[in-house]
C-alpha cells in the first residue's frame, strides 16, 4: 500500500499510478506533484465518483466534492489545503477535515469554529 511506502516510491509516478489505480484512496500519500496534476488526478477522481466539468479547475473539483464529503480534502494538493474558502466547505461538512487543513488554517478561528471546535459565538 502507497501508505506504507518510502519517499522514493511514493515519488515514482508508476508506483502512484498503479496504486491509485488499484485503490483510487492511495491518492492521499501520493506527493503533493502528483495530487497538484489535473491530468494525473481526473481519472482518479472520476472512478471516485466525483462529478469532473471539463473545464472545471481544481479547486473547482474540490470545493464542489468536500461540500458532499468533508474528508475529500485529504486528496488535495498543498495550496487547495491553504485555501480558506475549500477549508471551510469541508470543515463545515465534517469537522474531522480540519485535520487536512495546512498551517495557519488548522488553526484559524473561522476554520474552528466552522468545524464546530468553537461555539459561534465565541
Amino acid at each position: 500500500a502507497l501508505e506504507f511506502a518510502n519517499n522514493t516510491l511514493q515519488s515514482d509516478k508508476e508506483v502512484v499510478h498503479a496504486a491509485v489505480e488499484e485503490e483510487g484512496e492511495a491518492l492521499e500519500y501520493a506527493i503533493d506533484k502528483f495530487r497538484s496534476d489535473r491530468d494525473f488526478v481526473i481519472p482518479v477522481f472520476k472512478r471516485l465518483g466525483c462529478t469532473v466539468g471539463d473545464h472545471m479547475s481544481l479547486k473547482e473539483i474540490f470545493l464542489a466534492e468536500v461540500q458532499k464529503r468533508g474528508d475529500f480534502l485529504k486528496f488535495a494538493d498543498d495550496s487547495i489545503r491553504a485555501d480558506k474558502q475549500v477549508v471551510l466547505a469541508a470543515v463545515a461538512n465534517n469537522g474531522v477535515a480540519l485535520k487536512f487543513a495546512k498551517p495557519p488554517l488548522n488553526q484559524d478561528v473561522d476554520c474552528m469554529k466552522a468545524a464546530g471546535i468553537f461555539d459561534q459565538d465565541e
